[in-house]
């Protein structure tokens, strides 16, 4: 995959990721539902991640397919590069090694992180509470969990506080936080550039901790011991970022946060509009840019359909013009992808584009008519007139090609080209 292909795709991955911290923000911050903030956040981390992939995917599932302006299908043709010579630097290979490079830093930070955790789990003392693996250390690491493991240092805890601490490390380990930390330091190896893909999973981590906290604090008839207890071992050691774990900024927030009580008021409304914003923007954000388009980009794509359909109901003064035939026009004996090699070994990058820095995509139509000749090449979506005159004189300086053939009968067949000029 190209450089400028991946860097698209992330950039895909951080707007979808800055369009549901927006609406988090706008609507949802001060929701004390955290069971569905969660989940919103944690959709919105899924759509985004996987958008750029999953949907085009269903789209050609369930082949769907950009109208055609001219109720014609045309054949197409994957692309022709063409790039420019010279010394100038690609700085968009650069910024993409750069971004790997530090996208694999963060791979190995997350492998380390869980060696260290595992590595803990080896020395401590073990026993089982309820569903938890309890192992006790002498770190100064404040207590934290990690999937079914509670590591905690009983001497930085109050005696009276034990319980409670275990008590909240179970509801993390029972609604499966670790998974939700997993995913987004997942995602943050690629999105570790992204400042709305950190404060979002700064909101994630809080809402963990809300949760926990209103957990042990249903289950006590008297809350103060507990908020003693986090005060008083919040701002021991320095936590892991992988684990569920008490820190100092969290503190204060979790505290102002158990004495709210759970709004009801323009609670429906606010859903509603979320959804009604969130919805849309993770479909249009994970949309392909050759989907939506304009109309000449609309043309590339029909492709598949054709097998459905053996002529279209356009005909000019010339004849007919066939979509899909039994036999499919050849170029010097092979298929489409040797016309592709023919212009690709042809095509010259024009000097005064290059001075100037002109690049992009120019897209071509062109018939090939019962005699094999190339005719009506036309420009579909131009770029420069230098460059839209070369990809021009390149397709019509094509060879006779072999005609194609429908019931025995040569015909006329109609194609569409992408041809990119870039600089490198």
């Amino acid at each position: 995959m190209e450089a400028i292909s991946i860097l698209s795709i992330l950039l895909k991955i951080s707007i979808g990721i800055f369009i549901f911290w927006g609406i988090w923000f706008l609507f949802l911050r001060n929701e004390n539902r955290f069971g569905l903030v969660r989940g919103f956040i944690l959709l919105g981390a899924i759509a985004s991640s996987s958008g750029p992939w999953l949907l085009p995917a269903i789209q050609n599932l369930l082949k769907v397919k950009p109208f055609s302006t001219y109720n014609l299908v045309t054949i197409s043709i994957p692309d022709v590069t063409v790039r420019a010579g010279g010394g100038s630097i690609n700085w968009i290979n650069i910024i993409g090694i750069i971004v790997i490079a530090i996208s694999v830093l963060f791979a190995v930070r997350l492998g380390y992180q869980l060696i260290k955790i595992w590595i803990l789990a080896q020395k401590g003392k073990k026993y089982r509470k309820g569903t938890l693996v309890v192992i006790e250390h002498q770190n100064t690491t404040p207590p934290f969990s990690f999937m079914s493991y509670c590591f905690i240092n009983p001497s930085g805890i109050p005696l009276e506080g034990l319980e409670d601490i275990l008590k909240h490390e179970q509801a993390h380990q029972q609604r499966g936080h670790s998974f939700d930390i997993l995913l987004f330091e997942a995602i943050g190896i690629v999105q570790w550039f992204n400042p709305f893909y950190w404060m979002l999973r700064k909101s994630l981590v809080e809402l963990h901790e809300y949760q926990a906290d209103k957990a042990v604090i249903e289950s006590k008839n008297d809350p103060r011991t507990y908020l003693d207890t986090i005060i008083a071992i919040a701002f021991n050691g320095v936590a892991l970022p992988i684990g569920n774990n008490f820190n100092k900024s969290l503190t204060l927030k979790r505290l102002a946060m158990m004495n709210i009580t759970q709004k009801t008021k323009g609670a429906l409304l606010r859903w509603a509009i979320t959804l009604a914003v969130a919805l849309p923007a993770a479909f249009i954000i994970s949309c392909d840019n050759d989907i939506v388009d304009n109309e000449a980009d609309k043309e590339i794509e029909l492709t598949l359909i054709a097998d459905e359909v053996e002529t279209s109901n356009t005909a000019d003064k010339e004849g007919e013009i066939f979509v899909i035939v039994e036999n499919m026009p050849k170029f010097q004996g092979g298929d489409i992808n040797k016309f592709r090699e023919y212009i690709g070994e042809n095509l010259k990058y024009p000097e005064i584009a290059k001075e100037n820095g002109i690049q992009g995509r120019v897209i071509l139509s062109y018939v090939i008519e019962p005699d094999g000749r190339l005719t009506n090449a036309k420009i579909l979506r131009g770029v420069d007139p230098s460059l839209d005159k070369e990809a021009l004189r390149v397709v019509e300086s094509s060879p006779v090609w072999t005609p194609g053939t429908q019931r025995g009968e040569p015909v006329r067949v109609q194609f569409n080209i992408p041809i990119n000029f870039a600089l490198q």
